[in-house]
């Protein structure tokens, strides 16, 4: 249950005891385990630390009946601090404390956010950002999805030879730019490998992806040479990988 609402409380379902409590998601998620007469609280400095949020966002520390952080080390031990670069202690909260831990983060690498971006407020926290090109140019984001200029915090795809220059158009045919992002066309999804592979030569426009729609984009591909997946597949049933890219398949004899 979300909440531990599993008493019958004569007309409705709530919380009655700490064995509700127990098993709820409010107990494994936030740490509140303990049934305190209204709903479930956090009591135990143990069950903040079993908790999921302490992992996820440091909130491993009891402060009257809520989990929170309350150390650095709750926050360094966490994935945001993995994740976002947050892995500094300020009053209760877990902040970017300086540009090395953003630029030491996943989402540095991923995402381009390796700039430190200062609170606005005195009680909002420091965050990591893509605050420059430099900062995209170097992520994932931009060598696979083109997205390689910093705009209001976030890489975004603003020129299509960046575009064109990134894994994704050579892989997936998403070479042209359309808004903010990277999309396929039916000539780049027949010059890329996902098409000379696995037969995704089609632009699917539902989806704007490439996919193997046709016997003939399977015909000439990989696929159909080594492994005799030559015929595309005709009804992908509820199959929503099959739905978007198409699969090819042996030839149905």
């Amino acid at each position: 249950a979300e909440h531990g609402e599993c008493s019958y409380m004569g007309g409705y379902c709530g919380v009655g005891s700490n064995e509700d409590c127990a098993k709820s998601k409010a107990c494994s998620v936030e740490g509140r385990c303990s049934y305190d007469g209204w709903g479930c609280s956090a009591t135990s400095a143990d069950d903040c630390a079993a908790s999921a949020n302490c992992l996820l966002v440091g909130n491993c520390t009891l402060f009257s009946s809520m989990c929170l952080p309350g150390s650095k080390d709750d926050c360094a031990g966490s994935l945001a601090c993995a994740q976002q670069g947050l892995c500094d202690y300020e009053m209760n909260m877990c902040i970017a404390g300086d540009s090395n831990s953003c630029l030491a983060s996943t989402g540095c690498e991923l995402f381009g956010a390796c700039s430190l971006k200062p609170a606005l407020e005195p009680w909002d926290p420091n965050f990591c950002e893509a605050g420059s090109d430099e900062d995209c140019q170097g992520a994932q984001v931009c060598t696979q999805s083109g997205a390689c200029t910093a705009l209001e915090g976030m890489c975004t795809a603003t020129h299509e030879a960046d575009c064109e220059a990134s894994s994704g158009c050579l892989e997936d045919g998403d070479c042209v730019l359309l808004g903010a992002v990277c999309v396929p066309s039916q000539a780049s999804c027949e010059a890329s490998t996902g098409c000379a592979e696995e037969g995704r030569c089609s632009h699917h426009e539902a989806y704007d992806v490439c996919a193997a729609l046709t016997d003939a984009d399977c015909e000439g591909s990989e696929i159909c040479l080594s492994q005799a997946m030559c015929s595309a597949l005709v009804d992908c049933g509820d199959d929503a990988s099959c739905q978007i890219w198409g699969q090819c398949v042996e030839v149905a004899e």
